[in-house]
This record gives C-alpha cells, sequence and structure tokens, in this order.
C-alpha cells in the first residue's frame, strides 16, 4: 500500500510525496518544507490540509 499527498493542493508546491506509512508521508513532508522552503514548524492549518490530502493507492 502506498500514501501519497499533491503538495501542490496543500501549499502550492509542485511535488508529490509518496511513502509506505502516513507517519513516513508526514515526516517526508517535514523534511521536505524544512529542507527546501525553510519552514521548521508547520502551521496547523496545513498540516489540517496535508491529512486530508493524503490519498491511499
Amino acid at each position: 500500500m502506498v500514501y501519497k499527498a499533491d503538495l501542490k493542493q496543500v501549499c502550492g508546491c509542485g511535488i508529490t510525496v509518496e511513502a509506505k506509512s502516513t507517519d513516513e508521508l508526514v515526516s517526508k513532508v517535514k523534511d521536505h518544507a524544512a529542507n527546501m522552503h525553510n519552514i521548521k514548524q508547520v502551521p496547523p492549518e496545513l498540516a489540517d490540509k496535508l491529512m486530508k490530502a493524503i490519498k491511499q493507492e
């Protein structure tokens, strides 16, 4: 099973993140936000959008 999130729906970023679990996906998104966008703390409203954008395939 794969979990995916299209970050364009969340914050306008043009990448899609894939992982084997929601925890792994959230971790990858946090790493991406910190490393690529200098967002060290993900705001609650973005975290909510992310959780709604996660699709299971």
